[in-house]
C-alpha cells in the first residue's frame, strides 16, 4: 500500500500488474485540447470555455513525455479528446509532432462523428492513428434524446467509415436509468457491426450530468446489469468485437463467481487491478491544468510549467488520493486492491473521494 513520502520506485511497482507484469507498461494521458464541441449531451461532464493553448506549449508536454517514458522503460499512449478534438486549430500539427516524436507512441482520440469526412479520415492514417472512439448512448430514440435528432444514424455511419479506412473502432456508453435496459441491445448492435472494443462506464453527475442525479442507478440494478452483461459477453466468445471491463465493480462480480486472478507472492501487497486513480495515467485540461481523473475536478500541477514525472510522483493532493486505506468500506474489503470502486462516483455524490462508490452492493 503507497504511503507518504512516495517514492518513484513505489509508484512505478503500483502500477496495474494485470497488464504491466505481462508486457511493457504504458503510461496514458487523457489529453482535453479544447472544450468547444458541436453536441450539447445531457449527461456530459465539461464546463465550457475558450481557453486556446499555444501549440508551441503543447509541444512541450510531448517532448516531456519522451523524456519520462524513457527514463520508466514504458510505453506512451496519448488519447487526444475535448470537447471535440478537431475543434482545436492546431490539432493536426500537433497529432503529427507527437507521432513523429515518439514513433511507437498509442495514439486515440475521444471524438465524435460530425467532422469526420474524406479529408480527415485521410490525415489520421497517414498519422497511423491507432484507434477512433465514438459514443452510443442508447438506441436510436433514447441516444437522440441524450444528443440531438439525427446522431445515432450518423454515429452507425461513422463506425462503418472508420471500419472501411481500417481505423480501430471503440464504442462507449454512458449508462444511467435512461438507458439501463438498452445496454444488453446496444452490445448486441456493436457486435453486429464489427466494432473492435466497446464497453460502458456510470453517469458522474458532474457538469450537463449533475441534472441527471436521480438518473443513478441502484446498487442491485447494476448488479444486475454486469451479470447480464458478463453472460452476454460469454455468448460471443469467438466474434472479432472485444469487450471492455475497466468499471471497477466487474472485479466484485468476477469475485463472486470465483474467477478472480491470483497475483504472484511478490506482487499481493501491489494495486492490482480496480480504479486506476493514482497508477497509470493523468488527465490534461484545455489550459494545461493536470487531474488524476477528468471526472475529479481537483487540480495536481500545471503543465507544461511542471514536468509530467514530478506533478506523478510528487503532487500532494495525488498522494492523498493513493492512501487506497483511507476509503470508507474498501479498506476492511478483501478486494481493496483489485477494485476500490469508482472515486469519482464517490466524489460527485458526496464531495469525498474516499467514501465508497454508492453503487456497490456489497455490504
Amino acid at each position: 500500500m503507497v504511503t507518504e513520502p512516495v517514492t518513484e520506485t513505489e509508484i512505478l511497482a503500483n502500477a496495474p500488474v494485470t497488464s504491466a507484469r505481462k508486457r511493457q507498461p504504458v503510461f496514458s494521458m487523457q489529453w482535453h485540447l479544447t472544450t468547444a464541441c458541436l453536441n450539447q449531451c445531457k449527461h456530459c461532464y465539461m464546463q465550457r470555455n475558450n481557453l486556446i493553448m499555444p501549440l508551441e506549449e503543447w509541444k512541450k508536454i510531448v517532448d516531456d513525455l519522451k523524456s519520462l517514458i524513457e527514463k520508466w522503460n514504458c510505453r506512451g499512449r496519448i488519447l487526444f479528446t475535448g470537447g471535440d478534438p478537431f475543434l482545436y486549430p492546431n490539432f493536426f500539427e500537433l497529432l503529427s509532432y507527437a507521432r513523429k516524436t515518439i514513433p511507437d507512441l498509442i495514439i486515440g482520440i475521444l471524438g465524435n462523428p460530425e467532422l469526420l469526412d474524406n479529408e480527415v479520415i485521410q490525415k489520421l492514417i497517414d498519422n497511423k492513428l491507432d484507434t477512433y472512439q465514438v459514443s452510443i448512448d442508447g438506441l436510436e430514440k433514447t441516444h437522440d434524446y441524450l444528443r440531438y435528432g439525427g446522431s445515432f444514424r450518423l454515429t452507425l455511419e461513422t463506425i462503418k467509415t472508420l471500419k472501411k479506412a481500417n481505423i480501430k473502432t471503440v464504442v462507449m456508453t454512458t449508462v444511467s436509468t435512461i438507458n439501463l435496459k438498452e445496454i444488453p441491445e446496444i452490445v448486441d448492435l456493436m457486435v453486429e457491426n464489427r466494432v473492435d472494443l466497446c464497453g460502458f462506464h456510470r453517469l458522474v453527475p458532474i457538469g450537463n450530468g449533475e441534472k441527471m442525479k436521480g438518473d443513478l442507478i441502484s446498487p442491485n440494478d447494476y448488479h444486475r446489469l454486469l451479470s447480464t452483461i458478463d453472460e452476454k459477453y460469454q455468448s460471443f466468445k469467438n466474434c472479432t468485437t472485444s469487450f471492455g471491463k475497466g468499471e471497477p465493480l466487474w472485479m466484485l462480480l468476477q469475485f463472486e463467481k470465483g474467477l478472480m486472478p491470483k497475483p504472484k507472492k511478490e506482487y499481493t501487497n501491489l494495486v492490482w487491478g480496480g480504479c486506476n486513480l493514482g497508477c497509470s495515467e493523468i488527465d490534461i485540461l484545455e489550459d494545461g491544468t493536470a487531474l488524476a481523473c477528468r471526472r475529479i475536478s481537483i487540480p495536481i500541477g500545471k503543465l507544461p510549467k511542471q514536468s509530467i514525472r514530478d506533478v506523478f510522483l510528487f503532487s500532494a493532493e495525488l498522494n492523498k488520493m493513493r492512501q487506497i486505506d483511507q476509503i470508507e468500506r474498501c479498506k476492511d474489503c478483501k478486494l481493496l486492491f483489485y477494485c476500490r470502486g469508482c472515486r469519482a462516483i464517490a466524489y460527485a455524490t458526496y464531495g469525498d473521494y474516499y467514501k465508497p462508490d454508492p453503487q456497490c452492493w456489497k455490504i
